[in-house]
């Protein structure tokens, strides 16, 4: 048994200059919850849902979701 049994075979990948709202469509829209960040033919990073949820406010916030989606994005 290798890795390549396992592996994804189409590769779903973004920039370090991808928004976190952009990176959370894919990973729904590819049923995936990690993304590596390529620079180029280069990978510089690797960013998962998990990370993105410890980085997000608390489900008892105040802000509404478009808030959020402000704030996220600049």
């Amino acid at each position: 048994m290798s890795v390549a049994d396992y592996m994804t075979p189409r590769l779903v990948v973004v920039s370090p200059k991808t928004t976190i709202s952009v990176a959370v469509e894919l990973m729904k829209k590819n049923a995936i919850h990690r993304l590596p960040v390529m620079a180029g033919n280069r990978m510089v990073g690797l960013i998962t849902h998990g990370i993105i949820q410890r980085a997000m406010p608390s489900q008892a916030t105040s802000l509404s979701v478009y808030e959020l989606n402000y704030l996220l994005t600049y």
